[in-house]
């Protein structure tokens, strides 16, 4: 059975479609749709986007079997007038469909078939077969690779995953760095290998409003200035990332100890423990005593 129904909005029908399901949730498929951005429908879609997707709501005008449906669409359309008025493209039945609908992103069958032909009967070459087993195992193949540079030790690095490895900071922490949403990953900085791609990076980062801000900037300024004066922090620092590396990797959390003996399971742990109000702060505190053996609230820790 198919239904006929059709869509209100501010108590008038504006739109009249077809589906094998139920009313709402055809309407709930085409709001889906105008949220992402599609225009497979442009007239409704770029209607419900200009009124925030509020407003609409179903009625059922007709039910029928599938060898009536197209005429009684093209029935209802003509009795609402959503095809001249209203949000219709087409005055409904076939002419919504095949090669009139190309043009808002349904492929025609006659497309379909030609592609799919084109295909039938060849083989894959040797590499082509090596790629695809590579994309299917989730593994990036070398010509994706983007080098980057690393400012501190002038290092060249194959890709991102390499420079965390190396320097043992997080993946993450490099990407965001690049990207300009923090001013350093863990007290380095890095550029991209490739000057035209440099070039741009850095026109995007003048132009992101949130780019690292002042406080930002002069934290990690003094932390470099820190750790070049005192070579004894910096590798401290790298010991314990590297250490906080293999913990992700193994998935589980390192203990901590304190001073007077006290064991938390993890940094965190720690850090709640350590200040209660404000744990995020209290596990910088942690940290920081971690990496340059400094006292925080009168104690030391250390990596169990």
């Amino acid at each position: 059975m198919v239904i006929i129904y059709g869509i209100k909005f501010q108590d008038k029908i504006v739109y009249v479609g077809q589906t094998t399901s139920t009313a709402e949730k055809r309407l709930s498929k085409h709001l889906s749709l105008a949220r992402c951005g599609k225009n497979f429908c442009p007239k409704l879609y770029n209607h419900m986007r200009k009124n925030e997707l509020m407003g609409y709501s179903t009625t059922v005008l007709d039910a029928c079997s599938l060898v009536d449906s197209e005429a009684r669409e093209k029935y209802w359309i003509a009795e609402y007038k959503t095809y001249e008025n209203w949000l219709n493209c087409h005055p409904g039945g076939n002419q919504a469909r095949g090669k009139d609908h190309y043009s808002f992103g349904i492929r025609p069958d006659a497309a379909i078939a030609a592609s799919v032909a084109a295909r039938v009967g060849k083989k894959l070459s040797p590499e082509h077969i090596a790629k695809k087993r590579l994309i299917r195992l989730g593994q990036k193949q070398p010509e994706n690779y983007i080098a980057i540079i690393c400012d501190q030790n002038g290092k060249t690095y194959e890709s991102q995953d390499a420079a965390a490895k190396d320097l043992g900071i997080f993946n993450a922490n490099i990407s965001a760095c690049l990207r300009g949403k923090t001013s350093a990953a863990s007290g380095f900085t890095f550029k991209y290998a490739d000057p035209e791609r440099e070039a741009n990076r850095v026109t995007k980062i003048k132009t992101y409003r949130g780019a690292g801000t002042e406080k930002d900037k002069a934290g990690a300024q003094r932390r470099l200035e820190r750790e070049r004066a005192n070579p004894e922090i910096f590798a401290r620092r790298v010991e314990i990332m590297h250490e906080a590396q293999k913990i992700a990797n193994g998935k589980r959390m390192k203990k901590v100890r304190r001073s007077d003996g006290v064991i938390y399971d993890s940094v965190a742990a720690a850090g709640r423990a350590m200040h209660p109000e404000k744990p995020d702060q209290g596990r910088g505190g942690v940290k920081r005593s971690l990496y340059e053996n400094m006292q925080y609230r009168g104690f030391t820790f250390e990596l169990v």
